[in-house]
């Protein structure tokens, strides 16, 4: 199972997976070591990506495009992950080795997420890719949250002073998908009545 699920909006941005994964063809053959990579990954203190899909591909991408950037900080990201995305497509021989990718840019215009899929680029507020199912079971996971109203502030003498705090729509959100992920997780790792333990 491969989630991620992501919003930019005036006053958040964040990106939020469901684990990291190990590599199909390793997960077969016990002589190798398993490769474990990130869903979610930082290029900058501007841009982050993320990926499902086909890793070995989409990690290749993600590889060159932050040697791209180190190289060159203006290089358009968007057109050449689309580019990657579109010769993947092309290429593919299964559904499986299709990829998709959410990406992040923080920059002096405000927060930006888009959506790449295949050979289109979507601007959005709010997206996931991968498994559509698991999205569809983590989002009846997500629970109201209601947050405290105070908070205790330290003050410079060491001593603290309860205030009054005011969450943020964005801040309620993160909280409700964050904590609705970690909950799917638990499901997928939990195993039920006819699966025993192992």
């Amino acid at each position: 199972m491969t989630l991620v699920y992501a919003t930019a909006v005036d006053d958040i941005a964040f990106m939020v997976s469901d684990t990291l994964l190990t590599s199909e063809r390793d997960r077969d053959d016990p002589s190798v070591n398993r490769t474990h990579a990130l869903k979610i990954h930082i290029l900058n203190g501007n841009t982050a990506v993320a990926f499902a899909g086909n890793a070995d591909t989409a990690l290749r991408l993600i590889g060159k495009l932050n040697i791209d950037q180190i190289n060159d900080p203006t290089a358009d990201v968007l057109g050449r992950l689309s580019e990657g995305c579109r010769r993947a497509s092309m290429e593919a021989q299964s559904p499986g080795d299709e990829i998709e990718f959410l990406v992040m840019q923080l920059g002096l215009e405000g927060r930006k997420l888009a959506r790449i899929v295949k050979d289109s680029i979507f601007e959005c507020e709010r997206a996931y890719i991968g498994d559509a199912d698991e999205y569809k079971r983590m989002m009846g996971l997500r629970v109201a949250y209601t947050p405290p109203t105070h908070q205790l502030v330290q003050q410079p003498d060491g001593s603290f002073k309860e205030v009054p705090f005011e969450a943020n729509p964005g801040e309620i959100e993160f909280h409700e998908i964050s904590s609705a992920m970690q909950a799917l997780a638990r499901c997928a790792t939990t195993p039920t009545a006819d699966e025993g333990l192992l």
